[in-house]
């Protein structure tokens, strides 16, 4: 690990943060949904739903977690730029750290954003800050995943809308009045943002186990996607 080398790697992608119009468009996304949530008509003296808080979350999870790292990893590979400052193993896990450390701080400070937006910061407590740390590692993992293993923008693209859709958003089949044995409440029920959600809502120990596969299963993921892209440096 080598300080000057991840403090450079936060330098440049801060630049590209505040120049590049795809990131910015990423940024203001959760923001705006938040507004969007917050316009919604309802009684006075009653707080917004929860599920709309969340959806809130899961957006801002899956737009600045994932698919920041995702496409700027797919753009370098695009461009071969990412061959051109990586060398070595260790230039790897270096840039990956930096980046990694940047794309959290901003998904936090976003997240904060949207949640004074739309009035949701009474669902903030211990439990919901530790379940939402994981769940950021977690996204963030599936972004550095996807990202090293992508060789085109297009392709990166559909895996960044994947995710928002099927993973950052899944709260959002709570609106669809499905049966509670559907197989889609169930496969949804095993997400991350649906995790925080059973946390906020006292469920016990099990969200914290399924967060923890999660956390297992994605960073396994990391390792693999970095021993493929070390060959080919």
């Amino acid at each position: 690990m080598n300080i000057y080398k991840i403090r450079a790697t936060i330098y440049r992608d801060l630049r590209e943060f505040l120049t590049n119009y795809a990131v910015l468009i990423l940024l203001i996304m959760p923001p705006a949904m938040a507004g969007l949530y917050g316009m919604t008509p309802r009684l006075e003296g009653t707080e917004i739903p929860d599920i709309m808080i969340f959806v809130v979350l899961g957006t801002a999870l899956s737009a600045m977690a994932t698919n920041i790292p995702l496409m700027l990893y797919a753009e370098e590979n695009e461009h071969g730029t990412l061959k051109l400052v990586t060398h070595t193993k260790s230039d790897l896990m270096n840039g990956l750290i930096g980046r990694s450390i940047l794309t959290l701080i901003v998904t936090a400070v976003v997240t904060v954003v949207s949640l004074i937006i739309i009035d949701g910061l009474y669902i903030v407590s211990f439990q919901i800050m530790i379940g939402y740390t994981a769940a950021a590692v977690i996204f963030l993992n599936l972004g550095l995943w996807t990202g090293l293993l992508a060789k085109l923008q297009s392709t990166s693209t559909v895996y960044g809308a994947m995710i928002l859709f099927f993973l950052g958003m899944t709260p959002i089949v709570e609106t669809l009045n499905l049966p509670a044995g559907n197989i889609i409440i169930a496969i949804a029920g095993l997400t991350p943002v649906y995790q925080m959600m059973a946390i906020h809502n006292n469920a016990g120990i099990m969200p914290c186990v399924i967060l923890t596969i999660w956390l297992i299963a994605t960073v396994f993921l990391v390792y693999i996607a970095v021993l493929k892209r070390t060959k080919t440096l």
